[in-house]
């Protein structure tokens, strides 16, 4: 982290979400995008010395199925809520905003939006003496990514440096970079290594990234090592990986509006602000020095992993449970990490009297939104006595002491 005694001075702000999959500008999804940009500028007015946006960045699946009217919609949307002086800067993918009618029909996604918008879907543009890099989707159907995009993402890179010496490079991709944020890598299924080996090459880039759906308040998020790459959540839904199981959706997971606020300093001093955006909530703050990188980097993933707080249970916490027609109804109590971080799931484990195994499964908070409950479950009920045993483990897999309820066959 950078040195407690800087004063933060913002000279730039933008803000960055993915992951929208608007179908109409009259549903829940555009509501979402409204409460994110609205609260986006209802942030920066606290700050009076800097009360500006600079930029809306958006990362990707605008749209759930790239036709022409939902394009149009978001663009609306976008338009009515925006203040003069704040650009926008989209990245289009593959999948949602270029599928058109289908799959197997032609790709027109990029371009319907760049003849609504009249904006590029691949650039390099300066705001506020920063260079911001964008690359889109091909065109070429059926491919994420072409050859010719990688001479030109080069070109792009050397002249954002040539352009502005010594400033990071905002750089949005829609896919993660493969081995880097929570939900790239080869378990979870979602990172992309196209551009990876020419990203390696500058390790001034801020890669900014959607698609996985996976929190942007999991410090797994958060991630620096050639270079920084940041995971921005999603407007629609979230997913999860967890015991090496991937596109996991539990209970909670449609409740999602999460973004960044991201502010930098004449020092090259990055403020990360994440957002839950349903409750105007902040869920985490991160504040990166990139004046030398990567030498002044310290959200690699083994720093990261050194800082973690494993969580605890309050000393009055105490489990629930009571046989039912359904089985055995168990509430689980929260438990918390103290480094403010979220605890992303529960192990909950029935024991027999001999220590043997009767029952095994894993509860996940929907700590991607802002708000606390208990977390409730029904699981088969053993016969007899047995041991009720509750792990809260942090997104690193350190656990916490076992919470322990005993259950008796007469009632006690």
């Amino acid at each position: 982290m950078s040195d407690p005694t800087h004063e933060f001075r913002p000279i730039l702000r933008f803000a960055v979400c993915s992951d929208i999959h608007m179908q109409s500008r009259d549903d829940e999804r555009a509501a979402r995008l409204r409460r994110f940009i609205r609260g986006v500028y209802a942030r920066a007015a606290e700050d009076s010395a800097y009360p500006g946006v600079d930029a809306l960045l958006f990362c990707g699946d605008l749209t759930d199925f790239g036709k022409r009217e939902q394009i149009a919609d978001f663009w609306q949307t976008v338009q009515e809520e925006l203040h003069p002086g704040t650009q926008v800067l989209s990245v289009l993918a593959k999948c949602h905003d270029n599928w058109s009618e289908g799959r197997d029909s032609p790709k027109t996604g990029l371009a319907d939006y760049r003849a609504i918008t009249g904006l590029p879907t691949s650039f390099m543009r300066v705001i506020g003496g920063c260079p911001f890099v964008g690359v889109s989707t091909s065109e070429q159907t059926g491919v994420y990514y072409d050859e010719s995009q990688r001479d030109w993402l080069r070109r792009a890179l050397d002249d954002a440096a040539r352009q502005c010496p010594g400033k990071p490079v905002f750089v949005l991709q829609h896919e993660h970079v493969c081995a880097t944020v929570f939900g790239s890598m080869p378990e979870d299924g979602w990172g992309n290594d196209f551009f990876q080996d020419i990203f390696y090459d500058y390790p001034r880039i801020v890669h900014f990234s959607g698609h996985s759906h996976y929190p942007l308040n999991d410090p797994r998020s958060v991630w620096q090592g050639a270079f920084t790459a940041i995971g921005t959540g999603a407007l629609s839904y979230a997913e999860l990986t967890a015991d090496g199981t991937r596109k996991l959706h539990p209970p909670g997971h449609e409740t999602i509006a999460q973004g960044w606020i991201a502010e930098l300093d004449a020092q090259n001093v990055l403020r990360l602000r994440g957002y839950d955006f349903l409750s105007d909530t902040l869920q985490c703050a991160y504040t990166l020095d990139l004046s030398d990188p990567p030498h002044t980097f310290s959200c690699t993933p083994q720093s990261a992993r050194a800082r973690a707080v494993p969580p605890a249970f309050p000393p009055d916490a105490a489990v629930q449970a009571e046989r039912d027609a359904d089985g055995l109804s168990i509430t689980v109590p929260p438990a918390y990490c103290g480094d403010g971080a979220p605890v992303v799931l529960y192990r909950v484990t029935l024991a027999g009297t001999d220590g043997g195994v009767l029952h095994r499964s894993v509860l996940f908070p929907p700590y991607w939104h802002a708000g606390e409950s208990p977390l409730r479950t029904t699981v088969p009920c053993p016969q007899g006595d047995f041991r009720i045993q509750i792990l809260a483990e942090n997104a690193y897999g350190a656990a916490s002491e076992i919470l322990t309820k005993e259950m008796h066959d007469d009632g006690t």
